[in-house]
């Protein structure tokens, strides 16, 4: 397929070509009700350009497939709709007979294939009212006196594309309900144009200010799946549609030259070409029931633009109005391009556009994300596929790290080595407040400061010492955090065979990047029991660790070392299903226990399938003391089963235990029947 731009009037189109709405397109939108503020906002900025003598107002871009002399729009009906009802409106008033025969010809080459009563209606305006003398006079309006005439069929009433034409005729008039009375909403051409009705026929001009890009889109004979991709966005213009209209008209009116660059014309960097083309294929494999993109890549700027709003901030309140627009009411439609008005600076859409060019490229790798268990970096749409999926404040760190590496041109053969440190620093442990996603983004800016040119080569010499200066400066979980990955890096450099496994490692959800555990001991540097690790872990026998009944013989091994060696078993201890539970419990109480267990188990010389039988006779030597309420975990699956994913804590109260919700015990508090039943088998024994 070829493509070729061009700059054109609809006038300079109808000299030479057809122009034909065809069927699959919708009805003409711009004129309905309900879209009286959009309809007379888009008729001022016509008249101002057409009155005004030297500005020029650009429409976007009109894309169509140009089969012998016909063009068949695939995205600009809207607009070419509507000036063209502007040009008929002009030429049904002029009075210069041959202007007005012209006029006709060429407005005949425009026609509707969407409904045949469309395409008649079309027809008896230029043939019947257009060939005779002007004969409304009176006080009633120009839609009123069309639908007056004899030649007008009932019929057309029902028609949404007759019924749009005529109110951007004539407008909206409403009734008031008290007292019957009428008033017009003026968002007519009859209104907007009543002081400046010869300013229309610049419409039929060389000097026409009014143009738009054609891009003439060549080799399509069957445009309706490129239509389908290109211009599928329902009934009416979506709020990016309108954003992207107020965003380039602020860019186009900025003092910045660099930003000027975006939106001049077959420029490299005509971010028009780019959303409507280049970035589309982005989002459109992840597309929504309606075959919209559009939610996809308004709600990824929103949350591309909240993390440079954080970042550029001293102090973020959750509560300010940009942090709601972009955040609370991220789903919430656009109504205004006010607030944006203070983040569209040069540096945000400079990197904004170098993420999304470089995105292409790289986007191959993505996948690396879902396959790790983390959502994707781009945002979805939820199961109905018709409403975007809330992002989580770990999902908004994690984009804006990967958008971090996306700012500048780098080795895409390295971008897994910064997904894997980046992942790790933001899922370690649970976000759950705005203050602490704000803190996380400056902390991952941090990072990024830090390694500078070598954020494309997080493992080189120079980018380790960078970041064990940083790790220096605290002693907060982040830099706790950081040492390890500082750590770990050191052993991949040492024994690169070791990144598949530590990637494996970080991928298991009890783990999520975070092994200090592991680390202790030298537990990795030891061969044997490293190659061991790897075989419990590595893609073909990963599904060990993954499958439920295993992992809970895991815990219940470390456990039942646990309290077997350490009388002082951590009272505190919590078992729920919070994400970060298990992973700070081996991090923590269980982690000499989680060692012990690796090396008596891993190190030996025996097969994979007798690991299980190692593990089970861990767990067959604890014995049941009184009042132990470590007993049960220790040896019941079920237990693990039913408590995951419904309550919080474990309590003993004399021999019946239960299962709270809470840190306190209160009403809701349900008792854990299969556990007290299972301590008083045992007492009972």
């Amino acid at each position: 397929m070829e493509a070729i731009t061009t700059t054109s009037t609809l006038w300079d189109i109808l000299e030479n070509s057809k122009i034909v709405i065809p069927t699959f397109q919708r009805d003409y939108a711009q004129g309905r009700s309900g879209k009286e503020d959009l309809r007379k906002k888009f008729l001022k900025e016509i008249k101002e350009a057409l009155s005004s003598g030297k500005k020029e107002l650009l429409l976007d871009f009109v894309y169509g497939t140009k089969i012998d002399d016909t063009i068949y729009p695939l995205d600009g009906q809207q607009r070419l709709t509507t000036l063209w009802v502007l040009m008929w409106y002009a030429t049904y008033y002029t009075s210069d007979e041959k202007a007005r025969e012209e006029r006709i010809n060429r407005l005949k080459k425009f026609t509707y294939e969407t409904r045949p009563s469309s395409k008649n209606f079309l027809e008896w305006l230029c043939d019947d009212l257009l060939r005779t003398e002007n004969s409304n006079n009176s006080n009633q309006s120009l839609s009123d006196y069309i639908q007056s005439q004899n030649g007008f069929y009932s019929g057309w009433k029902q028609d949404p594309t007759v019924q749009s034409i005529l109110r951007m005729l004539s407008g909206t008039t409403i009734k008031n309900k008290k007292d019957g009375k009428t008033k017009q909403l003026d968002d007519g051409i009859e209104q907007v144009f009543n002081d400046a009705p010869e300013s229309l026929n610049r419409l039929f001009e060389e000097t026409c200010p009014i143009k738009f890009y054609h891009l003439n889109l060549l080799g399509i004979k069957h445009p309706d799946n490129l239509y389908i991709k290109m211009n599928a966005r329902g009934e009416q213009l979506t709020g990016f549609e309108n954003f992207k209209a107020d965003l380039v008209d602020f860019m186009s009116k900025n003092k910045e030259d660099e930003l000027k660059e975006y939106v001049t014309l077959n420029n490299y960097k005509y971010i028009l070409k780019k959303w409507d083309i280049d970035w589309t294929n982005l989002f459109w494999e992840i597309r929504g029931k309606s075959n919209s993109v559009d939610d996809l890549f308004f709600t990824f700027i929103k949350r591309f633009l909240l993390n440079q709003y954080i970042v550029n901030t001293d102090k973020v309140d959750k509560e300010d109005e940009i942090s709601k627009l972009l955040y609370e009411n991220e789903q919430k439609g656009y109504t205004s391009f006010e607030l944006y008005e203070q983040l569209i600076k040069k540096e945000n859409i400079v990197s904004l556009v170098k993420v999304l060019d470089n995105l292409k490229g790289i986007i191959i790798d993505l996948p690396l994300l879902s396959s790790q268990g983390y959502a994707s970096f781009l945002p979805h749409y939820g199961d109905d596929r018709e409403t975007v999926k809330s992002a989580s404040f770990q999902e908004r760190v994690l984009m804006y790290g990967i958008c971090l590496y996306l700012q500048e041109e780098k080795s895409q053969n390295n971008f897994g080595r910064w997904l894997r440190v980046l992942v790790n620093l933001v899922y370690y442990n649970e976000i759950s407040s705005f203050k602490e996603y704000e803190s996380r983004i400056r902390f991952i800016k941090k990072v990024e400061e830090s390694l500078g040119k070598n954020l494309g080569d997080v493992y080189s010499d120079e980018a380790i010492s960078n970041l064990e200066k940083l790790a220096k400066e605290a002693d907060t979980e982040n830099y706790i955090q950081l040492k390890e990955e500082v750590e770990k890096i050191r052993i991949i450099g040492n024994n690169p065979q070791f990144e598949e496994t530590l990637k494996n490692l970080e991928s298991l959800w009890i783990f999520s990047g975070r092994i200090d555990c592991l680390l202790q001991k030298d537990l990795l540097e030891k061969e044997k029991l490293f190659e061991k690790l790897s075989e419990l872990i590595g893609e073909e026998k990963r599904k060990y660790l993954c499958n439920s009944d295993n992992l809970i013989r895991f815990f219940q091994t470390i456990l039942a070392k646990k309290a077997a060696e350490n009388d002082k078993f951590p009272e505190g201890l919590k078992i729920n299903d919070e994400h970060d539970n298990f992973r700070k419990i081996l991090n923590n109480e269980l982690k000499e226990s989680l060692q012990v267990v690796l090396t008596e188990v891993l190190s030996e010389n025996i097969p994979l399938d007798e690991i299980i039988n190692k593990l089970d006779e861990i767990i067959n030597k604890y014995e049941y003391s009184e009042g132990d309420w470590k007993y049960a975990l220790i040896k019941d699956k079920s237990l693990w089963k039913y408590s995951y994913g419904k309550f919080g804590k474990h309590f003993a109260d004399g021999y019946e235990v239960y299962l709270y919700k809470g840190t306190n015990r209160n009403p809701a508090d349900i008792p854990l029947t299969a556990y007290s039943n299972f301590i008083n088998k045992k007492l009972t024994q």
